[in-house]
């Protein structure tokens, strides 16, 4: 808790707080996780990659596009698309999100509250 910068007396009384509580906040977790399974999840992608070369104004003009079409299902045969259109540079930060997102899910301080909230 010294990282979160957290005095000893405001860490004292967090603890015995969560002791105190820590049945509720378990039902709650438990509850928001199953309200949660029944949200859409990634299943499938198709991309597609388009570019203009040139226009009747600007004859060396270089646009390129990336069209993502997400799949996304819901745990049943219901799926939904999601079609999304971006440029290179928008499609390299959302890589580099997704990539950091993707690390913290693996970290050790979230596998440790995934393992104390089951």
């Amino acid at each position: 808790m010294t990282t979160i910068g957290l005095s000893d007396v405001l860490q004292n009384d967090l603890i015995e707080w969560y002791s105190s509580h820590k049945q509720t906040v378990r039902e709650v977790l438990t509850k928001m996780d199953r309200e949660s399974s029944g949200s859409l999840r990634y299943s499938n992608i198709e991309w597609r990659f388009e570019s203009q070369i040139a226009s009747r104004s600007l004859r060396d003009q270089l646009k390129p596009s990336i069209i993502l079409r997400l799949e996304l299902s819901d745990g049943t045969d219901h799926k939904k698309y999601v079609t999304l259109e971006c440029d290179v540079c928008n499609l390299f930060h959302i890589h580099d999100v997704l990539e950091e997102a993707l690390c913290e899910s693996r970290s050790q301080h979230l596998l440790k509250i995934v393992r104390h909230i089951k």
